[in-house]
């Protein structure tokens, strides 16, 4: 432990209290301005929390669309119109026709859930920007001919980038109900 500072005031020692410990109306410790540490209790930033210059926590912005199917799905590659589409904020994504996109940078997770009827040959469901460049797809080769299933997907994108729904048939007419895609932004 470092020696304590003796001052002397009109001739009078005094000693300054230069350790954390020893101020006046601060319980327990201060947080270092780096190192690993453990800090208790709950704190309640205001102006919110950055990492490297980026807002971090919950950013509350989403998109979905809901419930939607495409019957007699066509052989080859089909991407449905979007429908039923919603947004907690138009500033940070769209729809038309076709295609979602997402107009603000950061990281994203993406959920796609179907149900399907009538498979009789292989099928794959998934995401795919406008350019036809797959993300991300889950091939339901050698399933049922009915059931359910989903995806998710978390990566960055750089803002406004144009993304569609994609289903991959070997045969026609299969029916995919229930759709559902969410994308939330984490950061």
């Amino acid at each position: 432990m470092a020696d304590i500072v003796q001052l002397k005031e009109d001739g009078v020692a005094k000693y300054l209290k230069t350790h954390a410990d020893a101020i006046d109306g601060i319980d327990g410790k201060l947080v270092k301005a780096s190192g690993n540490e453990t800090i208790l209790g709950t704190k309640n930033f205001q102006d919110g929390i950055q990492i490297d210059g980026s807002q971090v926590g919950l950013v509350n912005d989403a998109c979905w669309c809901e419930d939607f199917a495409v019957n007699n799905l066509a052989a080859g590659k089909v991407n449905p119109d979007i429908q039923r589409f919603s947004t907690s904020n138009a500033e940070a994504f769209s729809a038309s026709g076709k295609v979602i996109t997402i107009k603000k940078s950061g990281v994203y997770m993406m959920t796609l859930g179907v149900n399907y009827t009538g498979l009789t040959n292989w099928l794959s469901f998934g995401i795919s920007r406008l350019d036809g460049t797959s993300l991300v797809n889950r091939n339901l080769l050698g399933s049922s001919t009915s059931g359910s299933n989903s995806l998710t997907y978390v990566r960055s994108f750089e803002g406004n980038d144009e993304l569609r729904i994609e289903f991959n048939s070997g045969a026609a007419g299969t029916t995919m109900g229930k759709i559902n895609l969410a994308i939330v932004k984490l950061a």
